[in-house]
């Protein structure tokens, strides 16, 4: 382990005789140790270098005191420095390869695909769109007819919905009514409202549509008689017309929560709030800035503007003063 400090077996050997026996001589070292007398000058040089020996007024050496805690202070340093490194060169090479896969993703699987690209079906489609939720950097926004909320298909996509919200992604989904009267969504939408997402009802197309960083759309067609009709679009005057289409429908829409049934004995779901809800809420009511609440929370300005907006989304109102007011009817402060 010596060479850890950079010292031999011959620094070892003088400087644990120079710890039992401090103050002696070269001469005397060298006849106990079997080395030469310059040897052990030259070894008692480099441990008083490293801190390990010190040279005392009368002349004589012994031990430095707190030699081994500054040494072990020193080589930690050395070690958390060299780790710090290394952390930083994963990180660099884990977001490089990232950037490839990513851009494999947007770009298609040849590198330069086609403005269309056909999926051979649903399942391809629905998986397609989980690696994109997954590489989602700014906003998705996602459209569901009622006829294809089957329960494999919501299951898939909610959780990497939610992830991407809660990486401080703006999501917005929108149902059809018909969709919010099965119980297990209406769960699942409860879900996605605490995690910031933005959720809507209105009449969609018969096509799901999934939109991400306003560069990729997945359309997904189960009306047709031979079968699903899947297909990836990166044409950008095609996406940019279905977004046009989504926000339109955007602006139509129903706020999910107003929509949502009420439970048997008529309390409002939204009233469910998790820790995070009552917390935000609080520190709102406080007139805290939304920086200083991020910091407080431990998360991004980005992840705290989301929550707010879901917040305001759940109760329905214009503003937050709105929000508080409502907030305390409800007995949420």
């Amino acid at each position: 382990m010596w060479d850890l400090l950079g010292l031999d077996e011959t620094d070892e050997s003088v400087y644990r005789y120079d710890v039992r026996r401090p103050g002696r001589a070269p001469s005397q070292v060298a006849r106990s140790t079997g080395l030469s007398e310059q040897t052990v000058e030259t070894s008692r040089k480099r441990l008083i270098a490293g801190g390990l020996l010190r040279e005392e007024q009368t002349g004589g050496i012994a031990p430095t005191p707190n030699g081994p805690a500054m040494i072990a202070a020193r080589l930690r340093d050395e070690l958390d420095s060299e780790y710090a490194h290394r952390r930083r060169e994963v990180g660099l090479l884990q977001a490089e390869m990232t950037r490839l896969v990513n851009d494999r993703l947007l770009a298609g699987p040849h590198g330069s695909a086609p403005d269309i690209d056909r999926l051979p079906s649903s399942e391809a489609a629905a998986v397609r769109v989980h690696e994109l939720l997954c590489i989602a950097r700014n906003d998705v926004v996602h459209a569901e007819p009622g006829h294809t909320a089957e329960p494999g298909d919501f299951e898939l996509m909610r959780p990497a919905k939610i992830k991407a919200a809660e990486r401080g992604v703006n999501v917005r989904v929108i149902y059809p009514p018909t969709t919010l009267a099965s119980p297990k969504i209406q769960h699942a939408v409860d879900d996605e409202l605490r995690a910031g997402i933005s959720v809507r009802t209105a009449a969609v197309p018969a096509t799901t549509l999934t939109i991400v960083d306003h560069s990729v759309a997945v359309l997904v067609d189960r009306r047709g008689s031979r079968g699903d009709q899947t297909m990836i679009l990166r044409d950008s005057l095609l996406v940019h017309a279905l977004i046009q289409l989504f926000e339109t429908t955007w602006i139509h829409a129903k706020d999910a929560m107003v929509a949502l049934p009420r439970t048997e004995h008529g309390d409002d779901r939204s009233a469910e709030l998790n820790i995070d809800d009552h917390l935000l809420l609080q520190l709102l009511g406080e007139g805290m800035k939304d920086e200083l609440i991020a910091k407080q929370l431990g998360v991004s300005v980005r992840t705290i503007r989301r929550k707010i907006s879901g917040l305001l989304n759940r109760l329905n109102a214009c503003s937050r003063f709105q929000a508080g007011v409502l907030a305390c009817r409800r007995d949420w402060l």
